[in-house]
């Protein structure tokens, strides 16, 4: 608890540092901002190492450590335990955000006027909301007044290793959401006319986005194998709020292959960047709230309610911000280019609108109807379904769409094979008595397969490479 305390105080310090370093211009200042920095990150380390060797040591006189943990549980699941609860989840969620934040300050191409500072004061803020509620709110090291031989051991679901690759990914996917939206809001307050941001922001968003995906999809598997369900995806509430911030990411991953000319292109990345950032918190919500049943939710409490009080804040802010700023948003350009971009993010922020309604649909029902009325799956299937597949079909034409005019005088004969493909495709999957849904989808998905290979073979670079892998899977 000492450490938490220490790493809240260093924080602090590192945050009041950069402020009087970036008003009062002295550099002296900014060092010692950046070691409290890398300090805070050593408490936050040392207390998450001091709870892993309390699971190993059999340390029931901590509480957290009698809940989760038994003298028999397996060295393996003991680590695994650390992230089985409300306060070690959110000790290991800020441990990543303190390791990210202090990667970031160390890179050199955030060294220039300070940015590095500017990132840091933004993303030490969340660290520190995380800290406070440690502290204060879910203390993880609370003591036992009477010591238990033996603790209550790990749930039998929870002893498996999707608990201990699931929790860890969908973190680092949701803490990487946290550098792309530093990166709009520093350049929206320093008014970044040139949009330096836009291009800053990529690489991170990718990073995120590829461990959001791992972690939705260990989860898949861990629910599969252990929840009974006949498949990998239930639309569980919970299930639902780490997939909303996916779909909102991939639109932004789409948004971001616009042209630098696009007049749209800032506003768009703009609010998806902070859309997709409130969505990581609003899963937090949804999951520690108790406002929806779900076999995956932590009890409900206080916890909930401050994270929809800073989610109030952080939507509210992120609006402000863009208005106040929106010279710094335009571009004088023209939006004629990259539709199939833009439709297809539209598509999937529908998608986004539709899934939350059905989910929010209790509730909804609870505050106008006085009874509370649950959506089961065959709304969410009609749905995402006939979105998904015209999602597929744009995903299939995109390589034709990129084609120069002077190559589409092949088109035809570079169609033969994909259509031939989807034919066939569509035909077996009809011959199995299969619905007509099923054969579209299998269709379209040979058809793109087909259009996707000459790209995967001949790739115009390695990023158009790394669409295509991601497009194909």
């Amino acid at each position: 608890m000492i450490s938490l305390y220490l790493a809240g105080v260093s924080t602090l310090l590192a945050i009041v540092l950069s402020t009087k370093t970036l008003r009062a211009k002295r550099d002296s200042l900014a060092k010692w901002a950046h070691r409290f920095g890398a300090v805070s990150t050593f408490f936050i380390v040392l207390a998450t190492m001091s709870l892993i060797v309390a699971f190993l040591r059999n340390d029931f006189s901590i509480a957290y450590v009698s809940r989760h943990s038994a003298r028999n549980l397996p060295v393996l699941y003991k680590v695994s335990a650390l992230w089985a609860g409300q306060s070690g989840s959110l000790l290991l969620w800020v441990l990543i955000m303190s390791c990210m934040t202090a990667t970031v300050q160390k890179m050199k191409r955030y060294q220039e006027n300070h940015l590095y500072l500017r990132l840091g004061i933004v993303m030490h803020l969340v660290c520190l909301l995380f800290l406070v509620l440690l502290l204060f709110v879910t203390p993880v090291f609370e003591r036992l007044v009477d010591i238990p031989y033996n603790g209550s051991g790990l749930n039998p679901m929870l002893q498996s290793l999707g608990m201990v690759f699931h929790p860890p990914l969908l973190f680092l996917g949701f803490s990487g959401f946290l550098v792309p939206f530093a990166l709009a809001v520093v350049g929206l307050c320093t008014g970044d006319t040139q949009g330096t941001w836009l291009k800053q922001v990529r690489p991170w968003v990718l990073f995120a986005w590829l461990f959001l995906t791992a972690g939705i999809v260990t989860g898949g598997q861990w629910a599969y194998n252990e929840l009974g369900w006949g498949g990998y995806w239930a639309w569980d509430p919970v299930e639902n709020s780490s997939f909303f911030p996916w779909l909102t990411s991939t639109a932004l991953l789409h948004i971001l292959l616009l042209p630098e000319h696009h007049r749209s292109k800032r506003v768009w990345s703009y609010t998806l960047i902070a859309l997709t950032y409130a969505l990581t918190i609003f899963a937090t919500f949804l999951t520690r709230s108790g406002i929806l049943d779900s076999v995956h939710a932590f009890a409900g409490g206080v916890l909930g309610q401050v994270f929809f009080a800073v989610l109030v804040l952080l939507a509210t802010f992120s609006l402000t911000l863009g208005v106040s700023k929106r010279h710094a948003l335009r571009t004088a350009g023209s939006e004629t280019t990259g539709a199939t971009l833009v439709v297809g993010s539209v598509l999937l922020l529908m998608l986004c609108a539709g899934v939350l309604f059905g989910t929010l649909f209790p509730v909804i029902t609870r505050t106008f109807a006085g009874r509370e009325v649950v959506l089961d799956a065959s709304f969410f299937n009609q749905l995402s379904v006939p979105l998904f597949l015209v999602i597929f079909f744009l995903m299939g034409i995109a390589p034709l769409v990129r084609e120069k005019a002077s190559d589409r005088k092949v088109l035809p004969r570079t169609l033969a094979l994909p259509v031939l493909l989807g034919i066939a495709a569509a035909a077996y999957t009809y011959s199995l008595q299969s619905g007509l849904a099923a054969c579209l989808a299998f269709g379209l998905a040979a058809f793109g397969f087909g259009t996707h290979l000459r790209d995967l073979f001949f790739p115009r670079s390695r990023r158009h490479w790394g669409g295509v892998l991601v497009h194909l899977g």
